[in-house]
């Protein structure tokens, strides 16, 4: 085998092109029928509509759940990007993680799911509580003012560690 080289003499890779077409990430935020009992939990709140109409709508709105994911989405993805988050976890089951939001302290579990095109984000459950009890070693988007960080669950520190 004296004509094969060794892996060391390829440690010094060599510069060949930037790739300058943008990267496009499509996820669909789907919710099973849980998500939906779960955002009226924590009670409602009535609006008056233009035309003087009231209405009760959830204290955790369709909104609410899309704005915080939208914050952590590209943090996700880089992690995705980076290895340092799978969608499956060590039984080949999809990976649950939390969107967690600092300021609204909206939680939302959810699941990603890929698919031809796109991925489809599975909100799992949502709960706004601020000792919201997230598992040890699970993945977390932490989003809220000037802060967007990711990382597994550390509960002695309460955070997450990059």
């Amino acid at each position: 085998m004296k004509w094969i080289k060794k892996f060391e003499a390829y440690e010094d890779p060599i510069f060949l092109a930037h790739v300058k077409k943008p990267v496009e990430v499509r996820i669909n935020i789907e919710a099973i029928e849980h998500v939906i009992d779960r955002m009226s939990r924590h009670g409602y709140q009535t609006k008056v509509s233009a035309t003087g109409v009231k209405s009760l709508i959830p204290n955790i709105s369709k909104d609410d759940i899309k704005m915080t994911i939208e914050k952590g989405i590209e943090e996700l993805t880089i992690a995705l990007m980076q290895d340092r988050f799978s969608i499956y976890d060590n039984n080949g089951n999809f990976a649950r993680f939390v969107f967690r939001d600092l300021e609204s302290f909206l939680n939302i579990v959810c699941e990603l799911e890929p698919g031809d095109n796109n991925f489809a984000l599975v909100v799992v459950t949502v709960m706004k509580d601020v000792n919201f009890r997230i598992g040890k070693d699970q993945f977390v988007v932490v989003v809220g003012g000037k802060t967007v960080k990711s990382g597994y669950w550390n509960p002695i520190k309460n955070d997450v560690e990059a």
